[in-house]
């Protein structure tokens, strides 16, 4: 868990995407059921059709621009998100011998969370005005 937490400190990121991997890795990102909307956590990152497609582009791109990246192969043959690929994302945690540009890893993964949360809590906010309408009207 050490090195998890150690990963959520990378000097290139924002206080807020650090914040965000922190969250991310120890399950507390507060989305979903925990604060009165749809889904949790892992529901956002890996189950919706959107982010599957968003997953298979940001880890196809890793993919070929790193080589040797064998943990990414499922996810570049069909959009399988499995727990390796599950592991890298959240935890950043790849396989040791495929784990070159850690820092860059580590930003891109960052980002891409950030990406997929802002865009969840923009849908729930907007959904949540047009209930609030819908009760008014």
């Amino acid at each position: 868990m050490r090195e998890v937490l150690a990963a959520t400190k990378c000097r290139w990121l924002s206080r807020r995407q650090q914040q965000t991997l922190y969250m991310a890795a120890v399950n507390a990102v507060p989305v979903g059921v925990r604060v009165g909307g749809l889904g949790d956590l892992d529901d956002i990152l890996f189950e919706s059709e959107i982010a599957q497609l968003f997953w298979g582009w940001i880890v196809g791109a890793w993919a070929k621009a790193t080589p040797y990246q064998d943990w990414a192969v499922n996810v570049l043959d069909d959009v399988c998100i499995d727990e390796l690929v599950r592991r890298a994302i959240v935890l950043g945690q790849r396989p040791h011998c495929q784990d070159d540009n850690e820092q860059g890893w580590h930003v891109l993964r960052a980002c891409a969370i950030d990406a997929l949360l802002t865009a969840h809590r923009a849908a729930e906010a907007k959904r949540g005005g047009s209930e609030r309408a819908d009760r008014v009207g």
